[in-house]
């Protein structure tokens, strides 16, 4: 093994990866014959786990020493990639610390320019580890812009390695800590909140990557330019950490009020954006997961789907304390966005006001109650159902995406005896006319 033992770098995912990577080292400086077997069935052994865990897990390419150690280097989640997450570009950080760093990715640098296979026979193997492709395609793990970074990352650190470049190897990686991040926030688009058993059987909740994402983007949804200006204009400004407000998109069912929150988190993703998915029972956990943001450079969605409250659910009163009204400021890296079918987000009835009117001297006060939420919201953005017209123009460019080539005439006919069939106009309903007829025609 490597005498040397990172002081920053510590703690790396996969560490088992690394350590059989420092093994080979240590028998390739060694250069001694008698170990030759083993060092073949150690890079062996290394090699189906470089694929398995690394390559095709991720969606990366190259050379696997320089795919894993990139992937170990931009998960390391240690006081000097997080510091320079935090900075902008120019904005140096601590010397002491930039020192201790240095070190330890100079040890790294080594493991880059090692030639694993020089002392392998099998030209498949040697092949295969100095430039593997991956096979996965669309089923991995990280993003496709994270895919990518991370494959010129790869490469420009080899590079680096391979010319004996400190500082441009350093350069490159702090440049990938300033722009892109650092671990799993920096790494995906979007998480859930999951629960977590920890030591004495207690549990708490942790933010859980979500690793296959939609893929909706604006141009996939058709109408609503005004509603879709007004989303983007609002995310824009959060991003740019000018004023911005809470948004409630509501309206009619199908009409792409969720979509259109699944294309601000793709179209914004590279500008720092993360988008975190909350259900209605976590809201208590909120504000521990918000406090476990402050101050990473990213801005923070929290995404509420189909959010509506029956008079006798309380998890409201947790949402509003965290919008608007608790002791503790909601960080200004941190928005939330809701959507629901209901413009008041709470059941209100008839009922309320007889009540009111009869037995309840405050009866005002429950109804302000109710309206007291949706209220914290400073932008509501409707979306209604289509008329005839832009429910026509949805089948048609939806038609003439899928390559559907029928005439005007006969294409809304049949989506006006579908539309009749299901009883209402959406551009839900406009999609799946098309996904039928699409069927059908094949």
């Amino acid at each position: 093994m490597i005498d040397y033992e990172p002081i920053l770098y510590r703690s790396l995912q996969k560490a088992d990866l690394y350590e059989g990577l420092c093994e080979l080292f240590s028998m390739h400086e060694a250069n001694d014959p008698t170990t030759l077997a083993i060092y073949e069935q150690t890079f062996s052994n290394l090699l189906g786990k470089l694929i398995a865990d690394i390559a095709e897990r991720y969606g990366l390419s190259g050379n696997l020493a320089h795919v894993y150690l990139t992937y170990a280097l931009i998960n390391s989640e240690n006081a000097f990639s997080l510091a320079l997450e935090r900075r902008p570009e120019g904005q140096p950080v601590d010397a002491h610390l930039e020192r201790l760093a240095r070190q330890d990715l100079q040890h790294f640098m080594h493991l880059y320019a090692c030639d694993f296979t020089s002392s392998i026979e099998d030209e498949v193997k040697k092949d295969i580890f100095r430039d593997y492709t991956c096979m996965t395609g669309g089923r991995v793990r990280y993003p496709l812009e994270t895919v990518n970074d991370v494959n010129v990352l790869a490469r420009q650190l080899g590079h680096a390695a391979f010319e004996g470049d400190l500082d441009a190897f350093c350069g490159y990686l702090e440049r990938f800590y300033r722009n892109i991040g650092v671990g799993k926030l920096g790494l995906y688009k979007a998480f859930r909140m999951s629960e977590k058993v920890v030591s004495g059987g207690n549990t708490t909740v942790v933010l859980e990557q979500m690793t296959h994402c939609s893929k909706f983007t604006f141009n996939d949804l058709v109408g609503y330019q005004d509603q879709v200006r007004m989303l983007c204009d609002n995310t824009e400004s959060f991003l740019a950490g000018r004023s911005c407000n809470n948004v409630l998109l509501f309206g009619d069912s199908g009409t792409g009020k969720s979509s259109s929150i699944k294309a601000c988190m793709n179209k914004y993703f590279q500008s720092g954006l993360r988008m975190i998915e909350v259900y209605k029972h976590q809201f208590q956990h909120l504000p521990d997961i918000i406090k476990s943001l402050k101050g990473r450079n990213y801005r923070f969605v929290i995404y509420m789907d189909d959010l509506s409250f029956e008079e006798f659910e309380i998890e409201y009163k947790y949402l509003k304390a965290v919008i608007e009204g608790g002791l503790e400021e909601k960080p200004e890296n941190v928005c939330i966005y809701a959507t629901s079918n209901r413009r008041h987000l709470i059941k209100e009835s008839v009922l309320d006001n007889e009540e009111k009117r009869a037995d309840d001297l405050h009866g005002g006060d429950g109804i302000q109650e109710k309206l007291s939420l949706s209220a914290r919201f400073g932008v509501t953005i409707y979306y209604g159902s289509p008329n005839r017209a832009d429910f026509e123009e949805m089948v048609e460019v939806l038609a003439r995406r899928a390559g559907i080539t029928l005439p005007k005439e006969e294409l809304f006919a049949l989506a006006r005896r579908w539309e009749l069939r299901h009883g209402m106009m959406s551009g839900r309903l406009a999609a799946q006319f098309i996904a039928d007829l699409s069927q059908q025609k094949l």
